[in-house]
């Protein structure tokens, strides 16, 4: 993979800050081998071109309440040149839209309430050789280009242990509307494939994380807990995926400025980023009869 990014902050008035992040991200892959009926020694190879974009905006209103108002969204350029599986798709992404409102007032601890939606801005079906676009997430970063309209409520609580660590714990429950996709079960190939109604399985979310900084240095643990309900295909219960845990952590270190400066008249300064996860996931329970 390769990738550039790119970001921006602007100081607005009353305690408001806007901050805007633009990437480019290249995914390419080649293997050594073709399905067939493709030759023997024939080889399969694809890329995807992804650009996601995200606009930050916090700010407080008055001393009682912080406000946090994010947007993410993107486009992709993906294509396979595997023998037989030729496929190119290029499309917007889904547009993720959430806000965090939280209240002040308290001391030592701080609650907050926040809504996260998912506007299908993208495409979530694939229709002809395009489905043979839709790659394996092992290849590439995206795999699918957008689904239903989402909204997932949650609240929590955040305890400011002090100035240099930070403990939260939230739940949040997250309703996942309807879309069509390509039929995920026939198969016969991508060109004669039908509309499929998806009805996809809502997550129960358990999270909770610690933050800290220490001079230079700074990280951040995150562990969750997700429960599903069942996917729905065209009315009929095919998939309840397996309970999942996760844990991350990311540890930065902030190089201090340097007294030269750029071509932008900006002193230069870096950043550098260690992180790690790990997940486990239950089996799914396969509803479909026989």
């Amino acid at each position: 993979m390769l990738g550039v990014s790119a970001g921006w902050a602007a100081d607005l008035p009353t305690d408001w800050t806007a901050t805007v992040s633009i990437d480019l991200r290249l995914f390419a892959w080649r293997n050594n081998f073709a399905p067939p009926p493709a030759d023997s020694g024939a080889r399969g190879k694809g890329s995807e071109l992804y650009r996601p974009y995200a606009v930050e905006v916090v700010g407080k209103p008055n001393d009682l309440f912080k406000v946090e108002l994010v947007g993410r969204g993107g486009w992709v350029k993906a294509n396979q040149f595997t023998s037989g599986l030729t496929g190119e798709v290029a499309t917007a992404t889904d547009t993720v839209a959430s806000g965090t409102i939280t209240y002040l007032g308290w001391n030592g601890i701080q609650p907050f309430v926040a809504v996260q939606t998912n506007l299908p801005t993208g495409q979530s079906a694939l229709f002809g050789t395009a489905a043979n676009a839709r790659m394996d997430p092992d290849l590439v970063e995206l795999a699918t280009f957008g689904e239903g309209f989402n909204i997932g409520p949650s609240v929590g609580l955040t305890f400011p242990i002090s100035q240099s660590l930070v403990l939260a714990t939230s739940a949040g429950y997250t309703w996942r509307g309807p879309f069509v996709r390509e039929s995920l079960l026939t198969a016969t190939p991508p060109i004669t494939q039908v509309p499929t109604d998806i009805n996809p399985g809502n997550p129960l979310t358990l999270a909770g994380s610690a933050t800290f900084k220490a001079g230079q240095l700074s990280g951040r643990l995150i562990g969750s807990f997700s429960k599903e309900t069942a996917t729905d295909q065209n009315g009929t219960q095919i998939l309840r995926a397996g309970d999942r845990y996760l844990i991350s952590g990311t540890l930065a270190y902030a190089w201090p400025e340097t007294p030269d400066e750029n071509l932008f008249g900006a002193k230069s300064w870096g950043v550098t980023t260690l992180t790690a996860s790990a997940t486990h996931a239950n089996r799914n329970d396969i509803l479909i009869a026989g």
